[in-house]
């Protein structure tokens, strides 16, 4: 497909996350679309993902400019809330790591396994609302016992991956259709942080605390903690799960 057959050959991605970068730009290779059909930015810092350097944009102080130059707008994983000017002048796309219409909001896996939503990847248009709007396509990814926080969210990322994957040409040449799905739940960065507290004195079930330990458990990450309560320090804990078939890391 050669340029000119894109309708949406003006299009802005934004991306905060490099390993949804990086295999974006490797889905823009594999169908040969062309690079100049798209500007990379971020929210922070400028990071370089193969030749390709997204440039830090704050998208507040940027309104008119994206409304005048893009016909579409791309959040892999974007940090920044788009205002509500660009949503309804311009047509915007997310990819969201969860399973909409269940767990809107922070880190959606991480509640998942707490509350029993389903989890997953869901590829949606973008309205005034946080991580809503018309569904294009989703795909539901399993909660293991064994899962933590980490490996299932990289199910989820890969997940995500493949949905733009599918997705993309049909994004581009304006050729998809949508479905409304409405109610669900969200949760707040507030929301998170109480999660991350463990009052010792807290009476529950093994079950619950497991589920909480590991919901909570991120690679190198310091999430879970209680207070050493003659020092007033946080301790962080974090736990591993693996199953009879395969060794530990140790």
């Amino acid at each position: 497909m050669q340029k000119n057959q894109y309708i949406y050959d003006k299009v802005l991605v934004l991306s905060d996350n490099k390993y949804i970068a990086e295999g974006f730009i490797k889905i823009i290779d594999k169908y040969q679309i062309p690079l100049s059909n798209f500007s990379f930015f971020c929210s922070k810092e400028d990071f370089i993902i193969d030749k390709i350097k997204f440039h830090k944009l704050s998208l507040k102080q940027n309104i008119d400019k994206i409304i005048n130059e893009y016909n579409l707008l791309l959040s892999l994983h974007c940090l920044q809330i788009i205002p509500s000017q660009i949503v309804n002048s311009l047509k915007c796309i997310n990819i969201h790591p969860g399973f909409n219409p269940y767990n809107k909001g922070w880190f959606p896996h991480v509640f998942s396994i707490i509350n029993g939503l389903p989890s997953g990847a869901s590829l949606h248009e973008i309205d005034e609302k946080i991580d809503n709007g018309p569904l294009i396509n989703q795909k539901q990814v399993p909660v293991y016992p064994y899962d933590t926080s980490l490996s299932l969210y990289e199910r989820i990322i890969n997940a995500e991956l493949e949905l733009l994957d599918k997705n993309i040409i049909n994004i581009l040449s304006k050729n998809y259709n949508t479905i409304q799905v409405d109610g669900g739940n969200y949760n707040t960065k507030e929301d998170y942080e109480k999660l991350c507290y463990i009052n010792k004195d807290e009476i529950t079930t093994l079950g619950k605390a497991i589920d909480k330990l590991r919901a909570l458990s991120h690679g190198d990450y310091k999430n879970a903690y209680f207070i050493d309560e003659n020092t007033g320090n946080k301790i962080y804990v974090k736990i591993e799960l693996f199953k009879d078939d395969e060794p530990s890391n140790k």
